[in-house]
């Protein structure tokens, strides 16, 4: 735009009010990681000057260091090299080869696809690509990262308590959550017959999500293999010492199913999750399905 050339303003809303009116916390980690982080990336996207400097100013990692201020310096290298990668992407649909170019866009969304395939997770060489090479690390990152203990089990015993401790502190949790659900649907005001029957059906379409996933979680045999019908019969989860041992709480009932019967195991109690209105996203990679968060 030239000096000469007229503009029209315009008002925007005050958009830094309520809980936004407060100044945002970063990561301790942001400065260090991000100089990491942005040097990796412009090396591997083989960035020129010009690039580069635009990739600077934007900032990426400003915005991965506020979403994940409490993150360790690893995760959040991981956040950031992910952050870098999705708005790069992104761009490659609003002014790059993919714009209008459908073909190549499903050709790309099958190689990411590949990637991330279970079965075959570093099968694919991507180096003429610079992109699904970044893609690709940072994604070999998160699946190692899911192999360690990262679930309300572990965090408690991490913090002192037994494990049937920790599956009763669960238990709790998911009681208190089942209150919380009831009680915001009482304070729901009341619009009329056509707004309160949208509204209602919307509140079904949650809970039908969440009945899902718990009846499957005991229907299928992905999770608790045989056991499934008698956990949810006597809420008792049986587990070998070994592995209890060897991987804190996270185990996978795959891997006992396929174990000695002759294993010594220890049994544990589980809350009663079938009263639990509220979203129990299983763990991948068939971790036990009720240790999942609440």
């Amino acid at each position: 735009m030239t000096a000469a050339a007229t503009c029209s303003q315009v008002t925007i809303p005050d958009m830094f009010v309520s809980f936004l009116a407060q100044e945002p916390q970063i990561n301790p980690h942001y400065e260090t990681v991000k100089a990491e982080a942005d040097t990796w990336m412009a090396q591997q996207c083989q960035y020129d000057e010009k690039r580069y400097e635009q990739h600077i100013k934007a900032d990426f990692c400003c915005f991965a260091s506020i979403w994940a201020r409490d993150a360790g310096p690893e995760e959040l290298r991981t956040i950031c090299d992910w952050a870098n990668w999705v708005f790069d992407f992104d761009d490659m649909f609003d002014e790059g080869c993919f714009q209008n170019n459908r073909e190549q866009v499903l050709s790309r969304v099958a190689a990411l696809k590949e990637v991330m395939s279970t079965e075959c997770p570093t099968a694919t060489s991507n180096k003429g690509d610079p992109l699904l090479e970044v893609f690709k690390t940072v994604w070999d990152r998160v699946a190692e990262a899911q192999g360690h203990d990262q679930n309300l089990v572990t965090f408690y015993k991490a913090r002192g308590m037994t494990t049937q401790e920790a599956y009763d502190q669960m238990a709790g949790l998911l009681q208190s959550r089942h209150r919380d659900w009831f009680l915001a649907q009482a304070d729901l005001p009341l619009w009329g017959e056509t707004i309160d029957r949208q509204v209602q059906n919307y509140i079904r379409g949650m809970e039908n999500v969440v009945s899902a996933n718990l009846n499957w979680s005991f229907r299928s045999k992905r999770y608790l293999g045989e056991q499934a019908e008698e956990v949810r019969r006597t809420r008792i989860l049986k587990i070998p010492s070994d592995q209890l041992a060897n991987k804190g709480s996270t185990v996978s009932l795959q891997q006992q199913n396929s174990s000695s019967l002759s294993s010594k195991t220890d049994e544990f109690r589980i809350g009663d999750i079938e009263t639990a209105p509220t979203d129990m996203k299983l763990p991948a990679h068939g971790d036990v399905a009720l240790q999942n968060k609440v």
